[in-house]
C-alpha cells in the first residue's frame, strides 16, 4: 500500500498553498478510507450506523469532501454529490483550511474545533455525533497504520 513516510510527506503538504493543499486534502483521504476500510474496527463501527452522507466544506478555499456511507462501505468525491443521494440523511460541517489541516494533523480535535465555534454544523445534532464516532474510529486506524508500516 503506502508507507508512514509517504503519508508524514502528505501532511506536511498540508501547510502549502490552497491548490496543492486541495490535491494533497483528496490523495489523503483516499489513501486513508482504503486503509481504514480495510480494519475490521473500522468496517465494526460502520455497522452501526444506517446510511448516511457527511459533506465537509472548507469555505475559505471553495472545496467539497462528500463521504458517502451505505451499508459498510464509504465512497468519496470532491464535486456536487451525484443525484442518486438525493433524499439521504446528509449532515454538513463547514470549516476553514486551517481547521481542517490543524485536524489532521492532530494539533486540534474535531469535537474542540466545534466547541470553539471553529466548525459550523448543519444537520441533526445526532448525525454529527455518528460522524464524531466514525472520524475518531478512522484516525485511530490511521494512526496505527502509520505508526506500524515503513
Amino acid at each position: 500500500m503506502i508507507d508512514s513516510k509517504v503519508m508524514n510527506l502528505m501532511l506536511s503538504e498540508l501547510d502549502s498553498n490552497d491548490e496543492k493543499f486541495k490535491v494533497t486534502l483528496d490523495k489523503f483521504i483516499k489513501i486513508g478510507l482504503k486503509v481504514a476500510q480495510g480494519s475490521e474496527d473500522f468496517q465494526e463501527e460502520l455497522k452501526q450506523y444506517g446510511d448516511i452522507l457527511f459533506h465537509i466544506y472548507v469555505n475559505n478555499i471553495d472545496f467539497n469532501i462528500w463521504i458517502k456511507k451505505i451499508q459498510e462501505n464509504l465512497t468519496y468525491n470532491n464535486s456536487f454529490y451525484e443525484k442518486s443521494s438525493k433524499g439521504m440523511k446528509t449532515i454538513h460541517f463547514i470549516l476553514t483550511k486551517e481547521t481542517m489541516r490543524k485536524i489532521f494533523k492532530a494539533k486540534l480535535e474535531a469535537m474542540e474545533a466545534w466547541f470553539k465555534g471553529l466548525i459550523r454544523i448543519e444537520g441533526d445534532l445526532s448525525d454529527a455525533i455518528i460522524a464524531k464516532n466514525l472520524i475518531k474510529t478512522f484516525l485511530l486506524v490511521l494512526n496505527h497504520y502509520m505508526k506500524n508500516s515503513n
